[in-house]
């Protein structure tokens, strides 16, 4: 009998119904198969039956706006650095014209230079050869000159110069008057108390002179050590204070525009003194500072003058080494008026350093130097 038919027409046959699930499992698969994607001709994949989207078309063509764009800037970015390119060779060759045309005139003139140096030598040599012939020729006239003169006879015998000479022969010598020996004697004794004189404010000079000269070398030695001790000390406060200048300027109500005449500046400027290393620059600053309380803020006004040609970083470093206060750039022409303690300050008076770090205005890579003044701080309440 046949498989297929059901022998129990009351029961499911399970058999069956998996077959025909399954048949149709693969009639379905085939049918997908056949709206599944295509390659088209740019690569890309999309399903068959579907219509392309018109936003991936502009996204498209906006793309490729955007690369012609490049292209174009590219294209004239490379005519500008060809035309750059080509002033400058054009530049170059006319440097080196210029520089042979100068080397070969250095030339000519030193050429000319030398020729007229050998025409004066030749001229000299000559002038000396005539006057040496015309030195010679009278020289040789000279001697024929004498040769040809008769000689002066002496007499033999003369009588006046023989008698001058046995006269000082026969001149008696003059006898020297004899001395008292009492007073050689005393003379000698007052020579040999002189002397042991002499000999001992010689010796108390010298030694004198050995004792001036230890204390002097020692002061100088103290004098040095004491100079390099503080040299030393200034240049450890000025390394702990310096800090690079970001670029940023101080911009806020405690910056503000000096008002001060210039020869009132001056005498300010005179006012403060200050010390550290590097060049010497101008600024001048209060010599206290007045807080109402610790966390209020105080008149500072530290002024940057105009021609100073520098852009100042301001520091406040307590009597302990703490820093108070750090500012940003401050410009020529520019006051900063009033500063807020980092850390409040308690009630009473403490002494403090400003210290000011100075960066060329033209070049703010390079320090010009670091200068401290000292300075009090009050805190009223």
């Amino acid at each position: 009998m046949d498989s297929r038919k059901n022998k129990n027409p009351g029961k499911l046959d399970l058999d069956a119904i998996r077959k025909n699930s399954a048949e149709e499992m693969a009639r379905n698969l085939e049918k997908f198969e056949t709206v599944e994607s295509v390659v088209f001709d740019n690569g890309s994949a999309a399903k068959k039956g579907k219509k392309k989207d018109p936003v991936s078309k502009d996204k498209k063509a906006k793309e490729e706006q955007k690369l012609q764009k490049e292209k174009e800037k590219r294209a004239k970015k490379r005519e500008k650095n060809d035309a750059y390119y080509k002033k400058r060779k054009e530049a170059d060759k006319a440097a080196r014209i210029k520089l042979e045309q100068k080397k070969k005139q250095a030339e000519k003139q030193a050429r000319e230079k030398r020729a007229k140096a050998r025409e004066k030598e030749e001229q000299k040599k000559k002038l000396a050869e005539s006057k040496a012939q015309e030195k010679s020729l009278k020289a040789g006239e000279k001697a024929e000159q004498k040769k040809a003169q008769p000689k002066k006879e002496t007499p033999k015998n003369n009588s006046t110069v023989r008698e001058k000479a046995e006269q000082k022969k026969i001149r008696p010598k003059k006898e020297k008057p004899e001395k008292n020996t009492v007073a050689r004697e005393k003379t000698e004794k007052n020579k040999k108390a002189f002397a042991e004189k002499a000999s001992f404010k010689l010796s108390s000079v010298n030694l004198n002179k050995k004792v001036i000269a230890v204390s002097v070398c020692a002061v100088a030695l103290i004098v040095v050590i004491s100079i390099l001790s503080s040299f030393l000390h200034v240049r450890s406060l000025t390394n702990k204070v310096k800090y690079e200048y970001s670029g940023i300027v101080q911009v806020n109500n405690r910056v503000m525009d000096i008002n001060v005449p210039e020869d009132d500046q001056k005498l300010l400027i005179k006012g403060t003194k200050s010390f550290g290393t590097g060049k010497k620059f101008p600024f001048y600053c209060l010599r206290e500072i007045n807080f109402r309380d610790g966390s209020a803020d105080g008149t500072l006004s530290l002024g940057n003058p105009a021609d100073s040609g520098c852009v100042f970083l301001v520091t406040v470093m307590g009597k302990d080494g703490g820093i108070l206060y750090r500012s940003d750039g401050i410009n020529p022409g520019k006051c900063l008026e009033t500063i807020k303690l980092f850390i409040p300050g308690a009630k009473g008076e403490s002494k403090a350093r400003v210290f000011v770090t100075a960066y060329d205005i033209n070049d703010t890579d390079k320090i010009i130097g670091v200068r401290y003044t000292n300075i009090k701080i009050n805190v009223l309440n």
